[in-house]
This record gives structure tokens, C-alpha cells and sequence, in this order.
């Protein structure tokens, strides 16, 4: 699907759900992680996302915004 969406060349945003299974201190080291694994460019955003403990909710609508305000 990440390849798809990239080859789409429209803008997206990559959102990690279930960050609340991770301790917080964990989480920057994940998200390390799978940057690496999917070989994701510096200048591409991954969020961690959590709706169950209402973690990045803000960082990932601000994101989006930016969008939708150009």
C-alpha cells in the first residue's frame, strides 16, 4: 500500500496506529524502526497515533491541515 500511495504523487501522510502499545520513551525508537524497514525519505512525515490514550491526535491533524489550507 506505501508503494502504491508513493506512486500516486499526490500528498500523504503516514500514520503508525496503536502507539499506546508502546512505552513513550519507546516510541521515537519504533518509529526509527520502521522509517528504516520501509526505506521512508527524510522528507516524508510518519506519525505515531494512538486514538485509544489521545497521543499525536493533534500532530496528525496538523499535518493534514496543511493540506487543505493550500
Amino acid at each position: 500500500m506505501y508503494e502504491y500511495i508513493k506512486n500516486t504523487n499526490k500528498p500523504y501522510l503516514i500514520v503508525a496506529n496503536k502507539a499506546d502499545k508502546i512505552a513513550v520513551t519507546k516510541v521515537e525508537e519504533a518509529i526509527l524502526d520502521i522509517k528504516k524497514e520501509l526505506k521512508i525519505k527524510p522528507e516524508e512525515i510518519l506519525i505515531p497515533f494512538s486514538s485509544e490514550r489521545k497521543i499525536y491526535i493533534e500532530d496528525t491533524w496538523n499535518n493534514i491541515n496543511k493540506w487543505s489550507e493550500k
